[in-house]
């Protein structure tokens, strides 16, 4: 009788533990599902904070402006069809390559043109570019800045005072060409309000020539500052030799 009321004890404690057993596993598979679902959750809330979807949400919205560079006439045709779907959109175009200068869509939204330099002969696209097509955008109002073939390069600095001299040739105006170089960049960059002009309040960003770099090849620069401090003299480039 002993051994059988022993038995029926080990059998309910078995019972009772598998019982237990099976609440823990049911408790822990339910744990799992919800610590997955709180992962995708997590990683839905991490899509939406990827930094490259946040910014082309600004472009759409019209808060960050759109620069897209174009070799072509067709290009830019095709890039002005796939932007009808988005009307807020501030679209800069990018090296003016085939531009003539009829374009009056660009007149009437006010879109800013970045010039590359045509000096290269080896570069196919940028033999489209037509001086005498960017200088008429220029004339109808068309924000237009001239820029160098490569920013980190120092050929970037001749190609935008090449660039200067080719407009100069057919605007004949200093004061327009040089806003071309200043304030115009400076406001497609949305830095008006920091540099681009001699103004008070904008930072002391200035180069001083001993003549007219838009008029003459001859113009030296005698000294520049950054931000209000002389950061060269003429004649310093003689102490690195």
């Amino acid at each position: 009788a002993a051994a059988s009321e022993a038995a029926a004890s080990e059998a309910a404690v078995s019972e009772a533990a598998a019982e237990s057993g099976a609440d823990v596993a049911g408790e822990s598979a339910q744990e799992t599902q919800g610590a997955q679902e709180a992962g995708a959750a997590k990683d839905g809330a991490e899509a939406k904070k990827d930094p490259k979807l946040r910014a082309l949400k600004l472009v759409t919205e019209g808060r960050l402006p759109l620069f897209v560079a174009c070799d072509s006439a067709a290009a830019i045709g095709h890039v002005r069809a796939i932007l009808e779907k988005y009307p807020k959109v501030r679209l800069v175009l990018v090296n003016g390559f085939g531009l003539t200068g009829e374009e009056d869509w660009l007149v009437e939204k006010q879109v800013p043109v970045i010039v590359r330099t045509a000096a290269n002969p080896l570069d196919k696209a940028a033999m489209k570019l037509s001086w005498e097509g960017i200088a008429r955008l220029v004339e109808k109002g068309v924000p237009v800045a001239l820029g160098g073939t490569c920013a980190n390069g120092f050929g970037a600095r001749e190609d935008m005072l090449w660039n200067s001299a080719e407009m100069m040739r057919r605007l004949h105006d200093s004061e327009k060409v040089l806003s071309m170089v200043t304030s115009v960049p400076a406001k497609i960059l949305g830095l008006e309000e920091q540099t681009g002009a001699v103004r008070e309040g904008l930072r002391a960003d200035l180069v001083i020539w001993s003549a007219n770099p838009m008029e003459t090849w001859q113009a030296r620069v005698v000294r520049t500052y950054m931000g209000g401090r002389v950061i060269y003299r003429e004649g310093d480039e003689m102490k690195c030799m």
